[in-house]
């Protein structure tokens, strides 16, 4: 590259809680110098007037091919409901409107920051591999704006559907990029391990990543963390596999509960939170005082385990409300976690940032010379300001050019709406 011109050139802009500005040069989609009041030449100029310039927003845990779907009214609320009621119409329901719905909460998304996303998407005996095919033509759609992430999810379970097992493999043939599983859906626990056995031999099979979703119960005897965790460290899979949910932990007595963090630091399993959702559909049941749904945040983190923060679903049958926003997930996380020390707040901002883009397997992540350049301009002015006011995105940008931009004089994004421009 060529050092003495840029394509982009952002001025005075904070990479973090300092108040010290620096300018970022941009040349050929990557980030070429970060350093105060650069003396270069550039094709276009931004002033950052003092915003925080920040790494993308990861969103490690969603299920885009729900997004907006309510194909009849869940009375109660609860996670039961919903599942029966996606189970009884998903021969007509997971088919009606799945592009517009999906590019809906992509472009959402797009307009918060987030540039990275994992979604889980439904492989049933009712459907077979026809979401995840509509997904992946969603994903050729964005991609180079917005990255997506394909997880096959049987959702209906495994062992109690066994002619599921040929359409996982069949969605991970056509393009699924992780191969995903809820084993606590099956009716005992050694179901629940087959569930698991049979997730990681195709994980092995074809040497991708698991992502479950893992003890999404209050149930204290919901147990199929630990197997998680001692089937990755027999596999040989650490640093490989995620865990979304994990809700019994919250549950479990101090002394199990500790036994299962460690086992599950010594296989190096990520945990994703997911408390809007698991707020609104754990502890149902309870009386005072109620459970709150969300795991061991700090337990996790004291072990030393990656702990991120998930989206989940994005107004349908299991939950109302959404509007794809991390720095929303996050501010949930920290309140739920009660993590509001200065360094908390700072973990809590990297759980969609720094420690989503581990378990995404991101290469060229952050804001460093040498990295893609792909970043959100904020308008805020401190780290509590970022969590707090949820400021809009004043620009995001993916490998050095403006896909998304929100003026200052107008309260309505403008939207790069093109995706053929890029």
């Amino acid at each position: 590259m060529n050092d003495a011109n840029c394509d982009l050139l952002i001025r005075n802009v904070r990479i973090n809680d300092s108040e010290n500005v620096v300018d970022i040069s941009i040349k050929d989609g990557e980030i070429l110098k970060i350093t105060p009041s650069l003396d270069i030449q550039s094709v276009k100029v931004i002033d950052g007037t003092g915003c925080i310039i920040s790494p993308p927003f990861i969103d490690p845990h969603t299920h885009i091919d729900k997004a907006f779907l309510i194909p009849s009214i869940n009375r109660s609320g609860t996670l039961e409901e919903a599942i029966e009621i996606m189970k009884l119409n998903k021969n007509d329901s997971m088919g009606s409107n799945f592009d517009n719905r999906a590019d809906k909460a992509i472009f959402w998304a797009l307009k918060q920051g987030t540039l990275f996303l994992r979604t889980h998407v439904d492989v049933s005996s009712k459907t077979g591999t026809k979401s995840i095919e509509a997904m992946q033509r969603v994903k050729d759609r964005w991609k180079g704006i917005v990255e997506i992430q394909i997880v096959a999810f049987p959702q209906d379970g495994l062992i109690r559907f066994p002619e599921v097992k040929k359409y996982i493999r069949q969605a991970v043939e056509i393009g699924a990029d992780v191969v995903g599983g809820i084993p606590a859906i099956e009716e005992n626990s050694a179901s629940a391990q087959n569930h698991i056995d049979y997730i990681f031999q195709i994980a092995d099979e074809f040497d991708i990543d698991v992502d479950m979703h893992i003890d999404e119960s209050d149930d204290p005897n919901s147990r199929t963390l630990e197997m998680l965790a001692e089937t990755t460290i027999r596999a040989g899979w650490e640093k490989r596999v995620s865990a979304a949910h994990c809700c019994a932990l919250a549950s479990y007595s101090n002394e199990y509960a500790w036994k299962v963090i460690d086992k599950v630091a010594r296989a190096k399993i990520s945990i994703i939170t997911n408390p809007m959702v698991n707020l609104v559909l754990q502890g149902r049941n309870d009386q005072q005082p109620i459970r709150r749904g969300i795991t061991r945040v700090k337990e996790l983190i004291s072990a030393g385990v990656n702990v991120s923060c998930g989206g989940d679903n994005l107004q349908d049958v299991f939950y109302p409300f959404g509007k794809c926003d991390m720095l929303e997930v996050a501010f949930i996380t920290s309140i739920t976690a009660q993590m509001t020390g200065f360094d908390e707040i700072k973990y809590v901002l990297d759980m969609p940032r720094n420690n989503a883009a581990q378990i995404l397997g991101l290469q060229s992540y952050g804001i460093t010379e040498g990295k893609e350049a792909n970043m959100v301009v904020i308008p805020a002015n401190s780290y509590i300001d970022l969590i707090a006011n949820k400021p809009p995105r004043r620009l995001v940008i993916r490998k050095g050019k403006i896909v998304c931009e929100t003026k200052e004089s107008v309260k309505t994004p403008q939207f790069v709406t093109s995706i053929g421009n890029f």
